[in-house]
């Protein structure tokens, strides 16, 4: 998409391309010869100016790293390298029970609207940004799910009920996906609604799309007979096209997050071709059948430049609706 967007005239921007050139952290590089496309690494940017807001009051803040440094200063030689924990013991995040990463991929959220730059100059832009936050669950305080460092972990969790649908929580971990993806919600909401007030979000096309799900097993009628949560298999997509009016709706057709690039270009560039493969970027491939495995024993490093070496899971087709558990068929070896 950065290729093709650039070629047609926008001016581009990516923002941590997950696993770019199969390295964990994005390289850039692979954008050297595209002069119109603008890259940026922000995850962990913006971390530190995160937890000096998380940590509050300076004295406290004081009082809190003077303690647990006088016990590692005091403690027997054989504990310090424990305590120490590789320079973490007065990390912050880990006195209100978040993790680095977390931090490090939520703080971009929290601070897209002042990241965004407005302008009047007659040009087309595409953005392309990814962010983990959804990868990292963490149990917040409702109903506002603020990162605030206020935390409850105590705080009740109870199912979910929308529309006569039940979504089970009946652990922690349930509690933290769900909490972690409101969080992430609502920090769109926020930018969304900073695009209204800028008056540029009608001529916008936005598309949020997930990699995937988890097998968290949270809806009964997801759970295939031979032993699949689909769930794991039924990643977010989300599509607000230019000047968008109206109640939001559900489409119901057959799509995958492998759509993206035809509903990015769809009557923006004409006939797009995938410039490193030479095929149509369309919809047809999964017009009858899909196939697709819910193994999750892959790594970045093994590889063989187009594919990904797997071992463990299984191979599935699908077609038409997900729901329906006729239309899975899980596939010999």
């Amino acid at each position: 998409m950065p290729t093709l967007f650039s070629e047609n005239g926008f001016d581009v921007t990516v923002c941590d391309p997950p696993d770019a050139n199969y390295q964990f952290i994005p390289d850039l590089s692979i954008y050297n010869d595209l002069p119109s496309v603008h890259t940026y690494n922000l995850n962990g940017k913006f971390s530190s100016r995160y937890k000096t807001m998380l940590s509050g009051d300076p004295a406290v803040r004081q009082r809190h790293n003077f303690l647990l440094y006088s016990v590692f200063r005091t403690s027997p030689m054989f504990l310090k390298n424990l305590i120490y924990n590789n320079g973490n013991y007065l990390s912050i995040e880990k006195r209100i029970g978040y993790t680095p990463r977390m931090i490090d991929a939520y703080s971009v959220m929290a601070y897209l609207t002042d990241i965004t730059t407005i302008n009047d100059i007659d040009k087309d832009y595409f953005l392309m940004f990814q962010n983990e936050t959804p990868h990292n669950p963490t149990p917040l305080d409702p109903p506002e799910y603020k990162v605030d460092g206020k935390t409850n972990e105590m705080a009740e969790y109870t199912n979910r009920i929308l529309n006569g649908i039940t979504m089970k929580i009946s652990n922690y971990s349930d509690w933290g996906h769900y909490c972690i993806n409101v969080a992430t919600y609502k920090a769109i909401a926020k930018w969304l609604k900073f695009l209204k007030d800028e008056h540029v979000y009608d001529n916008t096309r936005i598309i949020l799309v997930a990699d995937h799900g988890y097998y968290l097993g949270q809806f009964e009628d997801m759970k295939h007979p031979d032993g699949l949560d689909i769930e794991s298999l039924n990643p977010l997509l989300m599509v607000k096209d230019f000047d968008a009016e109206g109640e939001w709706t559900i489409c119901d057709d057959f799509m995958t997050n492998a759509d993206v690039p035809s509903l990015a270009m769809q009557n923006v560039i004409a006939n797009p071709v995938n410039p490193f493969t030479g095929i149509s970027i369309d919809c047809e491939p999964k017009r009858n059948t899909l196939i697709v495995t819910d193994s999750d024993n892959w790594q970045v490093e093994v590889n063989n430049g187009t594919t990904f070496d797997l071992d463990g899971g299984n191979w599935w087709s699908v077609h038409d609706s997900i729901f329906d558990m006729n239309n899975w068929k899980k596939l010999e070896e």
